[in-house]
């Protein structure tokens, strides 16, 4: 079983995605607001997390004016954690940071059914997508990675109208949101 996998099912994912945020960009300085929204996870949470990790050793707090920002150390705690955790970039989240780049009118997506290890379906949500620059994002994906994304993009009101018809039953999950 992968390491991370086995982690995940140990302990709190919330906690998880917090230190997986810092092991993304190790020598970037993060606020608060931004922990928390990369990792979905609520801010007072989030802030609960963090004082478990400063308390451990694994990141540190650096105040500048009003604010704090965090960091991830660089010790044996740190690279205890950057071992195991080894992160790779997952093909979902490398389709969602690329077409988010180049299309900025997707509002929501949405993850429909389990994400597999070799596919996900996704539903785009917004208004005038681009289809064509979305199918070159998945393609993309699909040559990098071997893993192939399957979507539709569906307004808002077209996703309501065939969620009230039942034909998006099931497990969806928001993926990503646009902030407003």
């Amino acid at each position: 079983m992968e390491k991370v996998k086995l982690l995940e099912q140990l302990f709190d994912e919330k906690l998880i995605a917090i230190i997986n945020v810092f092991l993304q960009a190790p020598e970037r300085e993060f606020y608060l607001k931004e922990i928390s929204q990369a990792a979905k996870v609520p801010m007072a949470t989030t802030h609960r997390i963090l004082q478990k990790l400063k308390k451990a050793s694994v990141i540190k707090e650096r105040s500048i004016s009003k604010f704090k920002v965090y960091t991830l150390m660089k010790n044996e705690n740190a690279d205890f954690l950057s071992t195991i955790m080894k992160h790779k970039p997952k093909a979902v989240e490398t389709f969602i940071h690329e077409v988010i780049k180049v299309e900025d009118a997707i509002d929501r997506i949405i993850l429909h059914g389990e994400e597999r290890a070799d596919r996900a379906n996704l539903l785009l949500i917004g208004e005038d997508i681009d289809g064509g620059v979305v199918k070159s994002v998945a393609a993309d994906i699909e040559s990098q990675f071997n893993y192939r994304i399957t979507f539709m993009i569906l307004t808002q009101e077209q996703y309501a109208q065939m969620i009230d018809m039942g034909l998006y039953s099931g497990k969806k999950k928001i993926i990503w949101e646009k902030s407003k």
